[in-house]
């Protein structure tokens, strides 16, 4: 778990065994601690095993086997924040999967970096495996918002539309004829 102070500062708590707390350490915490490396803070979100926060720039800390965690590598744990490579601009909000993750740009497109064996990084031409920098999501522009789930992310258009992108598997992104979806589509009846 984490939270954002007033001040811009971060602190977190619980399973540590991963750098999932970002206080330098691979140990659990049974209080909230500081995350290393943080300040003047907008906003923050979290994952399973990884989390980010947002300010001037953004920066993440945790699991980062598949490269969830934005740094340019897969050297996991990332147990303090660090800086997503080749990110610049502003954030309206951030979504994080099981081994992925997104930013919805101010301008409401959005960019993914991680794992992409399910297509969750909605980028059309993006090969599978590992992105170790944002890709940027095919076909979206103008969300407001973004949720991810465990293989998928989820937006949602000012007009009330929603589209989603990743795995399917379970009929998750809404495309009864696809398993998975490299771009967004757009969820039928809402």
């Amino acid at each position: 778990s984490c939270a954002m102070r007033r001040t811009g500062a971060v602190v977190c708590w619980g399973r540590g065994a991963a750098g999932e707390i970002g206080d330098g350490d691979s140990v659990d915490r049974y209080a909230p601690v500081p995350v290393i490396g943080l300040s003047n803070v907008t906003s923050i979100a979290t994952g399973p095993n990884h989390a980010c926060a947002m300010g001037a720039d953004v920066r993440c800390w945790g699991v980062n086997f598949y490269g969830q965690a934005g740094d340019g590598t897969t050297n996991s744990p990332r147990a303090t924040a660090g800086p997503v490579s080749g990110f610049s601009g502003r954030v309206l909000t951030a979504s994080l999967g099981v081994n992925h993750s997104c930013l919805l740009k101010g301008d409401g497109s959005a960019v993914c970096w991680g794992d992409n064996t399910n297509k969750q990084l909605g980028a059309s031409g993006a090969p599978p495996g590992y992105h170790l920098a944002p890709v940027n999501v095919s076909l979206l522009s103008g969300a407001t918002t973004a949720v991810s789930g465990s293989f998928h992310t989820c937006t949602v258009l000012p007009e009330g539309t929603v589209k989603c992108w990743g795995s399917n598997f379970y009929g998750q992104i809404g495309a009864p004829s696809l398993p998975r979806s490299a771009v967004p589509v757009t969820v039928a009846g809402i």
